[in-house]
C-alpha cells in the first residue's frame, strides 16, 4: 500500500460510525464498516473476507453484526 493509500485508508477508518472486524490471532481476516451523516443516511461499505476464510459464514455473520 502506498503512503497516499495509507492516509486515505486512516482517515476513511476513523470517519467511520461502526466497524466490524474478524481476526484469527492477530491476522485481520474479515471486516465491514458503516458510514453516514449521523442523522438519516448509513451504508454499509468495504465488507470483505480473505480468500482463503471465504465460503464459512464469515460474510454473513460480519452482517449480523453490521445489522444488531
Amino acid at each position: 500500500m502506498s503512503p497516499k493509500d495509507e492516509v486515505a485508508s486512516e482517515i476513511g477508518l476513523n470517519n467511520s460510525i461502526f466497524i466490524v472486524t474478524l481476526r484469527d490471532c492477530d491476522k485481520l481476516v474479515g471486516m465491514g464498516r458503516i458510514i453516514g451523516d449521523k442523522g438519516c443516511f448509513y451504508h454499509i461499505v468495504d465488507t470483505a473476507v480473505a480468500p482463503s476464510y471465504q465460503g464459512k459464514g464469515l460474510g454473513k455473520l460480519i452482517m449480523s453484526e453490521i445489522n444488531t
